[in-house]
């Protein structure tokens, strides 16, 4: 009776280590895990740079605000904000953040949602400063104040 006992012991004792062995490896595959998450955080904070920031209007009732981390109005559709340096290549996988690069004298946004590049470009234009918004195949001119752009929109 008393080898039973110990052997109902001893095979507890094997189920209770190897359910505390299984338990540890869960932990580690899951912070394995949560690592490849964080790479796409390691992106640095970009800011947008004076040139394109100001209240642009494109005609009568369109217009973009843009500040040192937000872009947004009805064109935009919504206001995003914080921007990170780099492209979908940089990141492992999908990324929520809004990314930044530039090209010469382009800076090119690569929104959440995926979509194509929205390049944003300032420009003489009538001989009045402008916003070049391309987005996709179309293009807007956004103007520094509203009776330019009442008179040159393009739409």
């Amino acid at each position: 009776m008393k080898k039973n006992k110990s052997n109902c012991i001893f095979i507890s004792l094997i189920l209770l280590l190897t359910f505390a062995v299984g338990l540890s490896f869960a932990k580690v595959k899951n912070s394995t895990a949560s690592q490849t998450v964080q790479a796409s955080s390691r992106l640095k904070r970009e800011y947008i740079p004076k040139r394109f920031r100001g209240t642009w209007y494109a005609n009568k009732h369109d217009k973009m605000k843009i500040t040192a981390n937000s872009v947004g109005g009805n064109v935009v559709g919504k206001t995003y904000t914080k921007f990170y340096h780099g492209g979908y290549k940089d990141v492992d996988v999908v990324s929520k953040h809004n990314l930044v690069r530039y090209q010469e004298k382009s800076m090119i946004i690569l929104f959440e949602k995926g979509g194509s590049d929205t390049t944003f470009r300032v420009v003489n234009r009538h001989h009045r400063k402008a916003l070049y918004f391309q987005q996709g195949g179309g293009y807007i001119y956004f103007y520094r104040s509203r009776t330019a752009a009442k008179r040159y929109g393009n739409y």
